[in-house]
């Protein structure tokens, strides 16, 4: 039996981009804590793996790390790039003849963010470590990153059958800006009848207003800058010199592979 272990907001870390060992994990991950998304875009959650091995954008994550274990990200979108972002020979290659359903449900769903504003595509903890504070460290990270690339807003949506995650937001100062309804056919394919929008202010330190991005990220907590040293461009490079079908192997039970990665720990509220 695993013995019960006190957890502290000192015990996990942020860190900027994702760690090789730790891709596995974020698949994983995302396709279980989304299958509202997952399986109407993409068919099955090893479909979507697959096509999240080869176009994750590092540069785009938060990881929250504990113990060398995965155990939270976040997945940025702005500038005009986002943290999951497959180019066309790699969906057609995955996706065969859905890849209009995910171009479709891509051009109808998700919007594309304002020059001043960093949105928040994706964020999730793993079950066992709920209700332990990672997720509004994750926040806090996600503001701090706006503010070193000199961005005014954070905003994200959030489905109107997640109202733990909306409470979340609502607690860390984001407020509700409008609720988008889906239409039909939309609202006949997804669990979920519409989004909640939701924003954020940054407030903009001086070093952030002169643009000088390498000043700015001084600012960021000093976690933060301990990248894996892969940029954007490198991994998507890597992707398709490697890209085969042949590659690609069904991938585990997520469930189990999320048990066996990260040990249980006992739910122990944060002071």
């Amino acid at each position: 039996m695993t013995d019960a272990v006190a957890l502290t907001a000192s015990d996990v870390t942020i860190l900027r981009g994702l760690k090789p060992e730790h891709k596995e994990t974020l698949v994983q991950l995302f396709c279980k804590t989304f299958p509202e998304v997952v399986v109407p875009v993409f068919g099955s959650a090893e479909r979507c793996a697959r096509l999240l091995e080869v176009s994750i954008e590092e540069d785009r994550i938060l990881s929250a790390v504990l113990d060398g274990h995965l155990v939270g990200f976040s997945g940025l979108h702005y500038s005009g790039h986002e943290w999951f972002d497959p180019n066309l020979a790699q969906l057609f290659a995955i996706m065969r003849w859905r890849v209009f359903r995910v171009i479709a449900v891509g051009i109808i769903l998700f919007k594309r963010p304002k020059p001043d504003t960093l949105h928040i595509d994706t964020l999730a903890v793993h079950p066992h470590m709920r209700g332990q504070g990672i997720g509004a460290q994750l926040i806090q990270a996600v503001e701090a990153r706006a503010q070193s690339e000199g961005k005014q807003r954070v905003t994200l949506e959030v489905e109107d059958i997640n109202p733990r995650a909306k409470r979340l937001y609502e607690r860390n100062g984001f407020t509700e800006q409008r609720f988008e309804k889906l239409l039909w056919p939309w609202s006949q394919a997804f669990e979920f009848s519409g989004s909640y929008w939701m924003s954020k202010a940054v407030v903009l330190s001086d070093q952030s207003h002169t643009g000088r991005k390498g000043s700015a990220a001084r600012e960021e907590p000093q976690a933060l800058l301990q990248g894996t040293g892969n940029t954007a461009c490198s991994l998507r490079e890597t992707g398709r010199n490697r890209f085969s079908r042949d590659r690609f192997l069904p991938i585990p039970n997520a469930t189990a592979l999320l048990d066996r990665t990260i040990p249980k720990r006992r739910p122990q509220a944060l002071l």
